[in-house]
């Protein structure tokens, strides 16, 4: 399994496991069995087949982190040229359909706009830079 044993994972984090390595017909089963909203379990199976257990706890958690790592990623985002300002609020910076996510790991998380709402896209990283700009 990696450095993430099962013993050390809260019970939503192992639901999230066991849902990201699951088809996808059964995570609706599997959420209505652990009494989760399947919209929920959907969202954190999807963030953790693409970042792990860091990529499930940005999605489910806004917190407020330092300002230090915030301005690195703003100014990198306004430097993107990608469309419109980089907009901030708690550990999230957003700008157009682009969000990057600062972790309490201290990485940061690319998500994309999906419908109304937000997904993880893709590993996590040190540097904001390198999720702005995914290999």
């Amino acid at each position: 399994m990696g450095p993430e044993r099962e013993a050390e994972l809260s019970f939503e984090e192992d639901l999230a496991r066991r849902a990201a390595a699951s088809e996808p017909h059964l995570i609706a089963e599997l959420a209505e069995a652990a009494g989760v909203a399947s919209r929920d379990l959907a969202l954190w199976a999807q963030a953790w087949r693409e970042a792990g257990r860091g990529g499930m706890a940005v999605v489910r958690e806004a917190w407020r982190p330092a300002q230090a790592p915030l301005a690195q990623a703003k100014a990198d985002l306004a430097e993107s040229g990608l469309p419109g300002e980089p907009k901030t609020w708690r550990n999230r910076i957003t700008q157009g359909d682009l969000q990057l996510r600062y972790g309490r790991d201290e990485r940061w998380y690319r998500f994309v706009r999906d419908g109304e709402g937000w997904r993880v896209d893709g590993p996590s990283s040190a540097r904001p830079a390198d999720v702005i700009y995914p290999p």
